[in-house]
């Protein structure tokens, strides 16, 4: 059970009741044409530590988003697929999947596990060079992130807008919580 002063929700807040109170509203709304507005945005225009910023907020805005429109991901096979699934079209970016921005922050775009032969069609081997996310690609990948990046788990960091000024800060007090929460 939940108690009311935990600020990380349970995925099973994301009912069908819930999704669909949310779906109705005006604010969800509004919040979903501006999120079409990512398509117009000057991506290239950013400087590196800006970028890196912005993809860390659409990862969350895509898991966020994700779990309202359809449902969230139910268990780690479901969740490959989910990732490959839902995405946004991001100016010169092209359109961009939650699995490529996972490629590009954790796996340094190497092939991954194939689970036993599970997803082959859509879990791709590794991103191709000529993709536009590929210059992003970390190498070596960041543990760091882990703490920026909300799952719609009860062990999830809350989500909040990553800025170049206050990475560093977020970060560390992101660390911080995880580390009382769990160790």
């Amino acid at each position: 059970a939940m108690s009311s002063s935990d600020p990380h929700p349970s995925v099973a807040v994301f009912d069908a009741s819930f999704r669909a109170r949310v779906l109705a509203s005006s604010a969800f709304q509004e919040w979903r044409g501006r999120v079409c507005g990512l398509a117009r945005a000057e991506f290239s225009s950013l400087s590196a530590i800006e970028q890196r910023c912005a993809l860390i907020n659409i990862i969350n805005l895509l898991q966020l988003h994700a779990c309202i429109e359809t449902r969230p991901a139910q268990g780690m096979v479901d969740r490959l697929e989910w990732a490959c699934t839902v995405g946004y079209t991001v100016s010169s970016l092209g359109n961009v999947s939650l699995s490529d921005l996972e490629a590009v922050f954790f796996h340094g775009n190497k092939a991954r596990p194939r689970l036993l032969g599970l997803l082959q069609h859509v879990h791709p081997i590794s991103m191709p060079r000529s993709h536009p996310l590929a210059e992003h690609v970390l190498r070596p990948p960041s543990g760091d992130l882990t703490f920026l990046l909300w799952r719609g788990q009860l062990s999830s960091p809350s989500p909040v807008p990553v800025l170049p000024t206050t990475l560093e800060t977020i970060i560390a007090n992101m660390r911080t919580q995880f580390h009382l929460r769990h160790v």
